[in-house]
């Protein structure tokens, strides 16, 4: 069957239903999501995980300027001993208060009224069209479910190496580091410490959590794979093994991704496994392409398809949100993402742009399964190769 994109925006217009948000609306958007994979004959497990809402607490807008001002106020301290004057103190106080609402604003139910313990339910979508596959290799689709987080915002990695650097840094100093070597090494992680509070602050300025790109974003993914799972055809379970992933928990400590990662280690590493991210798909019109392994083959495959699109390298100074935990424990993996997620402007669902990510999604996926099988091929033979793996010619 083809794929259909007003489909995919006839169901983003049902998921921003007001069943689907405030208290319960999760768990009834994920049962609509398993309910649509249930009615394309899919199996489908609905799982229940844990996700703590202190776990936003490294990502929010206030934690991240007040952890940079503090810091930025610990150097100048060091750098200039006995005069910790009434500005310092002023400073420090107002950064310790907002990194203390932070933390009661995470502890407080969203919708109203004190919930303990602080943890809230995170549902996952695994669904697959026949349970047991014979194929030799896997793809698995992930997209995020739920509320998720803007991208520019650090990622565990790079604030645990930010931490871990000025710590060093501080020894270094108190054993007799040259006051001009320690002047230098705390410019450089000012400067990205506060490049990153600077970027998140910008994301966050017109409240992202209700922003039309966030809300589409969020909405886009589920809608995107349920119109994907009808549309691939059955025949190529054969050759492929398919399973759609939906995970919660991205502002809950990333609960859904972390099982994600938990699945691809212990349950489905039996066979060569490519997961295949999508993030806010047919917002915009360009395709974000970011992967490690498998960066020439679907930047090709864009390139081939004729798809508007950009490759992005990522490393902790650059780090995606939306990609941990699976930048540190999963390598082989490509992310796509509508470049009106990554902080454009362009924040309207693209029809156009669903198709073509569809078209992309496809494509990497029988290329990866292609190059898992394919042996050297003759200079030949290697000049007539199709461009494209879905219409050969």
């Amino acid at each position: 069957m083809k794929f259909e994109a007003s489909r995919v925006i006839q169901t983003v217009e049902q998921l921003g239903d007001a069943q689907f948000t405030g208290p319960g609306g999760l768990a009834r958007a994920a049962d609509f999501i398993a309910e649509g994979f249930h009615g394309f004959q899919w199996q489908t497990d609905r799982r229940e995980l844990r996700g703590s809402r202190f776990g936003e607490l490294v990502f929010g807008r206030t934690a991240v300027i007040g952890c940079a001002t503090l810091i930025t106020i610990a150097v100048f301290c060091w750098l200039t001993p006995g005069q910790f004057n009434l500005a310092h103190r002023a400073g420090m106080v107002l950064c310790l208060t907002a990194l203390l609402w932070e933390c009661l604003r995470l502890a407080h139910c969203r919708y109203g009224g004190w919930n303990w313990p602080p943890w809230e339910r995170v549902p996952l979508i695994v669904a697959r069209p026949t349970v047991n596959c014979s194929a030799a290799v896997r793809v698995v689709f992930q997209v995020p479910l739920g509320e998720v987080l803007p991208a520019s915002l650090p990622d565990p990695r790079f604030t645990l190496m930010i931490v871990l650097y000025h710590v060093v840094l501080f020894l270094l100093k108190a054993k007799g580091l040259p006051g001009w070597l320690f002047l230098v090494a705390a410019g450089l992680g000012q400067a990205a410490i506060w490049f990153k509070a600077i970027r998140g602050f910008r994301l966050f300025r017109s409240n992202s959590e209700s922003s039309a790109a966030s809300s589409a974003a969020e909405r886009s993914g589920p809608a995107f794979l349920l119109e994907l799972a009808r549309s691939w055809p059955v025949s190529r379970s054969k050759r492929l093994e398919t399973i759609c992933v939906a995970a919660g928990g991205q502002r809950l400590g990333h609960a859904g991704a972390r099982e994600v990662v938990r699945l691809l280690k212990r349950e489905w590493q039996d066979k060569p496994t490519l997961l295949v991210i999508v993030h806010g798909p047919g917002i915009g019109q360009e395709i974000v392409i970011e992967a490690r392994r498998n960066r020439p083959l679907a930047a090709t495959a864009a390139e081939d398809l004729w798809i508007p699109h950009r490759t992005m390298t990522s490393n902790p100074f650059s780090a995606l949100t939306f990609l941990w935990p699976f930048q540190d424990s999963f390598k082989d993996y490509v992310a796509l993402f509508g470049v009106g997620c990554l902080g454009e402007k362009e924040t309207k669902l693209d029809g156009g742009a669903l198709d073509r990510t569809a078209q992309l999604c496809t494509e990497i996926s029988l290329r990866w399964v292609r190059q898992q099988r394919q042996k050297p091929v003759p200079p030949e033979e290697d000049r007539t190769a199709s461009r494209s793996v879905q219409n050969p010619g």
